[in-house]
């Protein structure tokens, strides 16, 4: 025998004793998940998921989920040219213009660094930078001992000298658990035995010639949300 509405107390209903179709949603308390309702916007914190946790059903805030997802991206374009005199065996101040803040909005978020910058210089000298975060150096490897400074990348070969550019690129995952304005940028160096003239986005000679040109360089941070 089917009961509709309310069973007998001694009497356990069980899904032979409901008629297909007799529950409907506007039969349901409010808080029962029908997916009646579609959300058409991406989740807010406050919402939650309905999960199975080895079996056992349970509510996850959407602001647990997420981790990995781009919180913001920012980054410069330099078009102009830049140079210094760099001394042997060290490095130029920040390149002017070829920096970019970001203000990460967790301290547990980490910035992904994308530089690419293109630098020329008289004869075939390598060509080296490092990377830096306001005033620390970042993207660095391990000391060698002795005199080897620790840099991000290079020395690349200026091949051809005063008519060529060296294309340096770099990408770095760093973690400065900071909610404050970071600032990075990238200090450039050589490998001669004498003081010379580095260039960002142009060759030494500088051809006034259709077949060479000036570049660009840039310098992108995202914020990646753990």
């Amino acid at each position: 025998m089917a009961y509709i509405g309310q069973a007998p107390a001694n009497k356990a209903v069980s899904a032979s004793d409901l008629e297909d179709g007799i529950i409907t949603n506007a039969k349901l308390a409010q808080d029962i998940i029908s997916g009646e309702t579609e959300l058409a916007e991406s989740p807010a914190s406050t919402d939650e998921f309905l999960i199975s946790d080895a079996g056992v059903l349970k509510r996850l805030d959407a602001s647990l989920v997420g981790g990995g997802k781009i919180g913001q991206v920012i980054s410069t374009n330099k078009t102009d040219t830049f140079s210094e005199s760099v001394n042997t065996e060290v490095f130029s101040n920040i390149v002017t213009g070829l920096t970019v803040s970001i203000t990460p909005s967790a301290a547990s978020s980490k910035i992904l660094v994308f530089l690419s910058m293109g630098v020329g210089a008289a004869g075939e000298h390598g060509i080296r930078f490092q990377l830096f975060r306001d005033t620390t150096q970042i993207d660095l490897g391990d000391s060698g001992g002795g005199s080897r400074p620790r840099i991000s990348k290079g020395p690349d070969q200026n091949t051809g000298g005063n008519a060529y550019i060296t294309n340096l690129n770099s990408n770095f995952l760093d973690s400065p658990n900071s909610t404050s304005a970071l600032t990075y940028g990238v200090k450039i160096g050589h490998t001669s035995g004498s003081a010379k003239t580095l260039y960002i986005n142009r060759t030494y000679d500088d051809p006034d010639d259709a077949s060479y040109g000036r570049g660009s360089s840039s310098i992108t941070v995202m914020e990646i949300l753990s």
